[in-house]
């Protein structure tokens, strides 16, 4: 009896860990697909600032901001 009730017990753990790993994921998938929709937006309304404030802090700090927009003005 004690043994099945470890397994159940086991099981249940089991599914909730996977359950929260599984909606992990998918808020990170969220995440990015709203990101590259609101990067894309500030392309079209071109808000070069905003667009700078995005990128990657290592990114960013291969390119000045006024060069970025710049460049960005020229595409």
């Amino acid at each position: 009896m004690w043994i099945m009730t470890g397994i159940t017990i086991a099981i249940t753990f089991g599914r909730a860990v996977f359950i929260l790993i599984f909606v992990k994921q998918e808020s990170n998938l969220t995440k990015s697909d709203e990101l590259l929709v609101t990067y894309r937006s500030y392309i079209q309304e071109k808000k070069y600032e905003e667009m700078y404030q995005m990128i990657d802090a290592e990114a960013s700090g291969q390119i000045s901001r006024e060069n970025f927009k710049k460049r960005n003005l020229a595409i």
